[in-house]
């Protein structure tokens, strides 16, 4: 069905208030997941609501919990997230991160003990509109393990997501996101759901040979490729290990594997750098716009219209837009509001 972005939002609050999160956090986190939803990134977004919730039934989600500072110098911190939203707790971390690079000229923060951070492009983009650079990265804090190594069979690593916000003078912040697989797991997901194959070189059988079945990656019968296939998956591999180190071993969370048995957890590390620290901002900007004008211009290759930068297109909401919505998952939001406190 279709409906307007602002009574969607309206409606996952009402929800999230029914099951105990104070009114203006509900508010917050229905922000972030239609956002998110309306923004493309459908695994990201309003369907995990219902996830969170059982979170919050099962006790291992606290809806008041508060951050708090671990230990802290002018440039860095270690925050914990007292086991609430992710995504409450990594908003007030890029805020925390941004800060710090504006008086110091650099800030990094890891955050731990917080549950599903969703989308990684909106802190970036938070930090970016602050007028730092802004790295995010996040692993499963210690589980998730669907991702193969690089000549690997077993699943031993998650996706180890990666998102950068860069600030632009006369422009949004350029912002990209992306898992260091050949596809993320929610695109896996959502072919699941569909009933339809995922494309060629982005999973492998548990003999490791290539699948295209997303069904056996959610029975424990198959493994995602990391970002660079069965020929070039060193590549990701290696920035896999990369976000292990920043989020999982600075925050002390866990490396993918110390911790298989935890569910819907998040690690995180954050990094702001502020441009001026650095170089002169008048030739950074005059520099990157006209990198980013050259790339514009490139010669599109057979078969694509124009050469896109990373980020560029995703649709950002207005007041009035509407979304299409699946009926099954509106529905689904229409009974939580109806039996508050329930999501079985």
């Amino acid at each position: 069905m279709e409906i307007e972005f602002s009574q969607l939002a309206k409606a996952i609050g009402t929800v999230f208030e029914h099951h105990g999160v104070p009114s203006a956090a509900a508010a917050n986190l229905a922000q972030e997941l239609t956002d998110a939803t309306f923004a493309g990134y459908e695994s990201h977004g309003i369907g995990r609501v219902r996830s969170y919730l059982i979170a919050i039934q099962a006790g291992v989600l606290h809806p008041d919990a508060k951050l708090t500072v671990v230990r802290e110098t002018p440039s860095t911190a270690l925050l914990d997230g007292g086991g609430g939203f992710g995504i409450l707790m990594a908003l007030q971390a890029a805020g925390h991160v941004a800060d710090k690079a504006r008086k110091t000229g650099l800030g990094a923060v890891a955050l731990r003990n917080c549950g599903d951070v969703a989308r990684l492009a909106s802190y970036a983009e938070r930090i970016a509109n602050q007028g730092t650079i802004g790295i995010v990265a996040a692993n499963d804090a210690g589980a998730g393990l669907v991702v193969a190594p690089h000549g690997g069979t077993r699943a031993l690593l998650t996706t180890d997501p990666i998102a950068a916000g860069i600030p632009r003078r006369n422009a949004p912040p350029l912002v990209f996101d992306l898992a260091t697989t050949q596809i993320a797991l929610g695109a896996a997901r959502a072919a699941s759901r569909r009933g339809e194959p995922v494309q060629e070189d982005t999973l492998i059988d548990a003999n490791g040979l290539p699948t295209r079945d997303p069904e056996a990656l959610f029975t424990g019968l198959a493994a995602l490729l990391p970002l660079g296939g069965m020929t070039f998956g060193f590549k990701g591999t290696a920035l896999a290990l990369l976000v292990e180190t920043l989020a999982g071993g600075l925050s002390g969370d866990g490396f993918s594997g110390d911790f298989p048995d935890r569910n819907g957890r998040n690690a995180v590390f954050m990094l702001a750098l502020r441009p001026e620290a650095f170089t002169d901002p008048d030739v950074f900007h005059a520099g990157l716009e006209g990198l980013l004008e050259r790339i514009r211009q490139c010669p599109p290759r057979p078969g694509t219209a124009a050469v896109r930068l990373p980020g560029e297109g995703r649709p950002q909401a207005r007041p009035g837009d509407r979304i299409e919505i699946p009926d099954g998952l509106w529905h689904e939001l229409e009974g939580l509001m109806d039996k508050p406190g329930s999501c079985i």
